[in-house]
């Protein structure tokens, strides 16, 4: 079993969790079926999909088993400049899917994509008066940082540049109804956010989502 961004997550919040995750027999988890929580992931997927199109022309790791998204991930960065939407990472016993992996040459962005606003593009938004890290910020930062350990181990040869993409409160949306251009669709078991057909970069007015490059703060 590896050590995912997720389950980094968990253990963080809470070891006894960590524990019982590789067990889901001997534990529920109530969030499986909070209606509340499917919401939250379902603004999600549509964020992710807007965020694509703000980096276009990417390579989409697609494939099931985590061997081959493996492989298809590393095909790809065989490429000087590339794109990459999940990527799929292994170091180790650590395991990680990256929204969007931008390399250009020496340089290698992570970028996690979230469904929470930010207000403006400086670090400094995460920290309280005290200069500490808002509660309310912390688990998306040690989301990004896990994410950026990883990749540090992974490429050594690399500057690894860590950012948080989210929608930005600055900045009014200035397509009407902009979200029915990504539909929430059911596929299995599953929630799949599908882009409305020939959408592009172009189609989404002013753009909405920042990218806050984050390296200081979760050095």
């Amino acid at each position: 079993m590896y050590l995912t961004k997720s389950r980094f997550k968990i253990g963080v919040s809470c070891p006894t969790k960590l524990y019982y995750a590789s067990k889901p027999d001997e534990f529920d988890n109530k969030d499986r079926d909070n209606e509340f929580m499917r919401a939250l992931a379902k603004g999600g997927l549509q964020a992710g999909e807007i965020a694509k199109l703000y980096y276009p022309g990417g390579i989409e790791i697609d494939a099931i088993s985590e061997e081959e998204q493996l492989y298809q991930t590393n095909t790809a960065l065989k490429q000087e400049d590339v794109i990459i939407y999940e990527a799929a990472i292994k170091i180790g016993h650590k395991f990680i899917r990256i929204d969007i992996l931008e390399k250009k040459g020496r340089i290698i962005k992570v970028i996690e994509v979230k469904s929470k606003s930010c207000d403006g593009v400086e670090e400094t938004q995460f920290f309280n008066k005290s200069n500490k890290i808002k509660t309310g910020e912390r688990p998306y930062l040690e989301d990004i940082a896990f994410q950026y350990l990883v990749c540090l181990e992974a490429f050594p040869e690399y500057n690894v540049i860590p950012y948080l993409m989210m929608p930005n409160k600055q900045i009014k949306c200035s397509v009407d109804g902009l979200y029915s251009q990504f539909v929430i669709k059911k596929e299995g078991d599953r929630d799949k956010c599908k882009v409305v057909k020939d959408i592009t970069r172009e189609h989404l007015g002013d753009k909405i989502m920042t990218s806050i490059k984050v390296k200081d703060t979760v050095e």
